[in-house]
């Protein structure tokens, strides 16, 4: 059965030319779930997780084979493929906003319980490390993270205008202070903008 025979039968619904697609693609999604988590620095928490995103992306090329149309240039195993690549992006992404929108609806331990009696959260929050300061704690380690990363991919003088930006120094008090053009500001800006974007990514 070539190619275009199998994607016929599977448009007529027909399982075994499925199974048989499912059959052909396993190692390559394999192989592309593992690549684009090891870039995107990515862990699965369970077993559980492997098997949904696998799932996922058997569902992408099935899609893929059903939506398929030949006079672009491209072949059906190429198209394929960057429907898989799609899939597992996007889960991902799925997961980590989910799991950001966790950390986003988690109650402060600063927040007020009653206005009469002046009481916090963290006032009835059994606290037996005195080093744990729960306010900050998980903000300040995501800043440092942030900090890191950008300490590594910039040279100094492009983490110091990054430092200064952040204390709310404007371009030019900054190309004054560091003895450079505005524009050369702007570029190192756009540089840091593209790191930034990628960090969350």
């Amino acid at each position: 059965m070539n190619e275009y025979e199998m994607l016929y039968l599977i448009r007529q619904n027909n399982e075994e030319a499925e199974k048989l697609l499912l059959r052909i693609f396993q190692r390559k999604i394999y192989h592309t779930i593992h690549r684009i988590k090891d870039k995107l620095n990515y862990r699965s928490t369970t077993s559980d997780e492997d098997d949904e995103l696998t799932q996922y992306c058997n569902q992408a090329l099935l899609n893929a084979a059903e939506s398929y149309q030949d006079y672009g240039g491209a072949s059906f195993s190429h198209y394929a493929t960057c429907c898989i690549e799609t899939a597992v992006r996007t889960y991902i992404r799925h997961k980590r906003s989910n799991t950001n929108q966790g950390l986003s609806k988690a109650l402060p331990l600063d927040a007020l319980i009653s206005d009469k009696e002046g009481l916090y959260y963290l006032d009835v929050v059994e606290n037996r490390n005195p080093a744990f300061e729960p306010q900050s704690t998980i903000a300040k380690m995501e800043r440092d993270r942030l900090r890191q990363h950008l300490k590594e991919k910039l040279t100094e003088s492009e983490y110091r205008v990054y430092e200064m930006r952040i204390l709310g120094y404007k371009n030019r008090e900054i190309a004054e202070e560091l003895n450079v053009t505005i524009r050369r500001i702007c570029y190192i800006q756009g540089k840091i903008k593209k790191l930034l974007a990628r960090y969350i990514d």
